[in-house]
């Protein structure tokens, strides 16, 4: 009886690990990242024994990078905007590899097979969030290629070509880089232990790739001459720097002081609206905001083209309460517009403007009729909505923004009481004091006649 339990029990454990095992094959390995393989995957195993390569998955992942800027490092939205890939065989004449091997060796490059799988998009939009650094920060979007399906026929250097497209950028804020839209992609194969007949693609290995920007003759030793990348972002090549596509935006704080009104401090919250206008941006672009102290009334600007002048953030702004909209793309002008709703009270009002080198013409303050976009309140004197107007101006493309703050002060100016006697007593003073002269000076006369 023992007998039968103790096979009964090797059976049960014979069985789990084997299912066990079976789990483990199955278990798919992540691909092939080239943002942490620097461009280059593969080598020899362990040991250094020539013989014995590292195989490689058949899925490798190369990037779509997007610089981002902003003075205060804070995130922002995406522009709309979709890059589109395809890979295809590359053009490859006579060019070979040399390795690093010692002595090294030299191989013929050959013109890819088959048509490998490859993500068609990266696609941008007002949802995605990108990171920013005021030197710039790097957005990587992943794009994944698959050589699974791939039926390479020997062993051998094959290269291919990876092409992107990308149409109507300048709309969407973004500058273009300087680097070319297309990467080449070599993949080292070999015949796997379990080679058949070389018909099926399951019978080849591959143990190597390297993502480049130079369709020729590659050396190991110098990555530089083909500029190793990572895929289509920022490299240099021959001591000349190529950039990726980059994302300008600044920010834009707005705040409200009340001087010698103690009830408009507590009480009032003043209207404010913002209009952005950028011709170049005829895309969707999101423009985040945040908002510190009492505002009332807060409406986020709605995505929209900038281009159209009519983007608008609409908010009431209590005296020491700040609003500042985050992500603008440079090159953008805003007008600001504050109406003073307190009538029948007089202000001085004045706007304080941050000065900064990358703006032109800092800011333009004057007291503006209101578009028909601003916020409508009755005015006792004028059909019109008389506003405080600011206007910045920035340039595109400046990596050196930094934070331009708009503070506007509406300062109390005490009205004199406007009674009659108050009103004419200067006059009158001066009448009395004429009559006097005039009567001193008669009898100052007539002394001296009769004398």
């Amino acid at each position: 009886m023992r007998s039968k339990r103790l096979i009964a029990l090797m059976l049960t454990i014979v069985m789990a690990f084997s299912m066990s095992a079976t789990a483990f094959a199955t278990v798919q390995q992540p691909p092939v990242d080239m943002n942490e393989k620097g461009g280059e995957a593969g080598n020899f195993a362990d040991g250094g024994d020539e013989t014995e390569l590292t195989v490689q998955q058949k899925q490798v992942v190369i990037y779509k990078q997007l610089i981002a800027y902003n003075p205060e490092n804070l995130d922002v939205n995406a522009p709309t905007i979709t890059y589109g890939y395809t890979i295809a065989p590359a053009t490859v004449g006579s060019y070979t590899v040399i390795d690093g091997q010692n002595p090294a060796v030299t191989a013929d490059v050959k013109a890819g097979k088959g048509t490998p799988g490859i993500t068609a998009s990266v696609a941008l939009t007002n949802a995605t969030p990108l990171e920013t650094a005021s030197a710039g920060k790097e957005n990587n979007f992943p794009i994944t290629i698959d050589f699974s399906g791939v039926v390479f026929g020997s062993a051998g250097v094959y290269r291919y070509e990876i092409t992107e497209t990308v149409e109507g950028i300048a709309a969407t804020g973004i500058t273009a880089g300087t680097s070319e839209r297309k990467r080449y992609m070599d993949v080292y194969v070999k015949a796997n232990a379990n080679c058949g007949d070389g018909t099926a693609a399951a019978d080849w290995d591959i143990y190597g790739y390297t993502c480049f920007v130079v369709n020729g003759s590659i050396e190991a030793t110098t990555k530089a001459s083909a500029a190793k990348t990572i895929g289509f972002g920022s490299y240099t090549l021959s001591s000349k720097d190529y950039t990726a596509d980059s994302y300008y935006t600044y920010n834009l704080q707005i705040g409200k002081i009340v001087d010698g009104d103690a009830y408009a401090k507590k009480n009032i919250a003043f209207p404010f609206t913002v209009i952005f206008t950028n011709a170049a941006v005829s895309g969707s672009i999101d423009i985040s905001s945040d908002v510190e102290g009492t505002a009332t009334g807060f409406v986020d600007p709605a995505a929209a083209a900038l281009s159209a002048g009519t983007t608008n953030g609409v908010v009431s702004i209590k005296s020491g309460a700040t609003v500042k909209y985050v992500g603008i793309p440079c090159g953008t002008d805003v007008e600001v517009y504050e109406t003073n709703i307190a009538t029948g009270v007089t202000y001085e009002v004045t706007t304080a403007n941050s000065t900064t080198t990358d703006v032109v013409d800092a800011s333009v303050t004057s007291t503006s009729t209101a578009p028909t976009t601003a916020v409508a309140q009755p005015s006792p004197k004028e059909e019109a909505y008389q506003s405080t107007k600011s206007v910045v101006d920035t340039t595109a493309d400046t990596k050196e923004d930094s934070l331009i703050t708009i503070s506007v002060t509406n300062k109390y100016s005490t009205i004199s009481p406007t009674g009659v006697i108050v009103r004419y007593a200067p006059y009158a003073l001066v009448l009395i004091c004429g009559i006097l002269l005039l009567l001193l000076g008669w009898k100052f006369l007539r002394r001296k006649e009769t004398a």
